[in-house]
């Protein structure tokens, strides 16, 4: 069960409405002070857990500068990602650079800041050691794992088990800096923590093997993809995985977990993106037009689905219509103005009855819709901010 859009935001959305033009984003400052103190206060309570924020997945000018006011680290994958984390004044010390393809120029801003890293392979490994010594750096990384509990569109990144430890081999016997310890990163919109304490297991066992090579783990990063407590991705059968877990569970279940599993102390990163992020931006749209004919209505917006909110086909999210018309709901498809596959949001959605001039608000699609925004139906939308 996923909760409805809260009557402050639909009250925020009409009043906001009236004096702008559709579509546009929503922006509920609160609700994301919200998570971000949530998740700190569980990585308090636990002590030696640290949060970072995938940039990749809303670089929103005031989502990126609320998170770096509430003290939430930067994880990035891009050189521009990382000049914005350093213009929002995020500490070196508080950055993560992920990715499989890091840039020549990537690379040296983090070793001359002296962020972390997570070496994605043996060749990303090796370029970040040689760029170090070639200006001679320590480097702060981690080997990334790839566990077996990794969704489908995650296993061609990572290191398995084996590969990792010859790795690690090649780097003591060539007398390179050692890595600092191990990361994973499992998929999105993952509701259990079953995948996080398998990856867990196959992690306490790799570390036990580095511990014999003479590297100890001192650090573990369990990446993100938690699911959302207002939205959810679909499974393999196109039905909505549950919701996700208060971060509390999340971070409580997990750290007892990777102490149980691990001989020694360590410092645990994680990196909540759609979790804190989704529910903090609502798209504002507006029905051009309802074409009536068999199977199903066409109800068409102003907004588009491949323009404003790609992602949305993806997953189940709240909706809601203004104003509150009486009647039986019916089954509709929803469309942007060009009506072709790309532009279609639902081909079969359950709405209350619409009007050209009503108003749809599509919840909760602050995770990756914002980023992936185009212009292939006209200008990405303006964010509005709900404070």
């Amino acid at each position: 069960m996923f909760p409805d859009l809260t009557a402050r935001v639909l009250r925020a959305a009409a009043r906001i409405a009236r004096g702008r033009a559709t579509p546009f984003y929503l922006f509920d400052r609160r609700q994301l002070r919200t998570q971000a103190r949530a998740w700190r206060r569980a990585a308090r309570l636990v002590g030696s857990c640290e949060l970072y924020y995938p940039y990749k997945c809303n670089r929103a000018d005031p989502v990126l500068r609320l998170l770096a006011n509430e003290g939430v680290g930067a994880e990035v994958t891009f050189h521009s990602d990382f000049r914005l984390a350093r213009s929002r004044r995020v500490p070196p010390r508080r950055i993560v650079i992920q990715g499989p393809a890091k840039s020549p120029e990537l690379i040296d801003a983090g070793l001359a800041a002296r962020a972390l890293f997570v070496a994605d392979a043996r060749e990303d490994a090796m370029e970040i050691l040689t760029r170090a010594g070639a200006v001679s750096r320590r480097p702060s990384y981690l080997l990334r794992l790839r566990p077996s509990a990794a969704s489908p569109e995650q296993r061609a990144f990572g290191l398995p088990v084996g590969e990792l430890l010859a790795l690690a081999r090649e780097i003591v016997a060539r007398r390179l800096p050692v890595p600092e310890g191990i990361a994973f990163h499992l998929g999105t919109g993952i509701a259990s923590m079953a995948p996080y304490r398998r990856a867990l297991g196959e992690t306490a066992r790799a570390a036990r093997e580095l511990a014999r090579l003479g590297i100890p783990t001192s650090c573990v990063d369990l990446g993100g993809g938690f699911a959302a407590r207002s939205e959810s991705r679909l499974n393999a059968r196109g039905a909505p995985r549950p919701s996700g877990k208060p971060p509390n569970v999340i971070v409580s279940e997990l750290a007892r977990e990777a102490r149980r599993l691990l001989s020694t102390p360590v410092r645990l990163l994680f990196e909540p993106g759609r979790a804190l992020v989704s529910d903090c931006l609502h798209l504002v749209t507006r029905v051009i037009r309802v074409r009536e004919r068999r199977p199903r209505d066409t109800v068409y917006l102003d907004a588009s689905r491949l323009a404003h909110a790609f992602f949305v086909a993806r997953g189940r999210h709240p909706v809601a219509s203004l104003p509150r018309r009486r009647g039986r709901a019916r089954t509709v498809t929803l469309a942007g103005p060009l009506g072709v596959g790309l532009d279609v949001f639902w081909p079969a959605i359950e709405l209350a009855p619409l009007r050209a001039g009503d108003l749809v608000i599509i919840g909760s699609v602050g995770a990756y819709n914002a980023n992936a925004a185009s212009a292939w139906a006209g200008d990405p939308p303006a964010i509005s901010e709900l404070i």
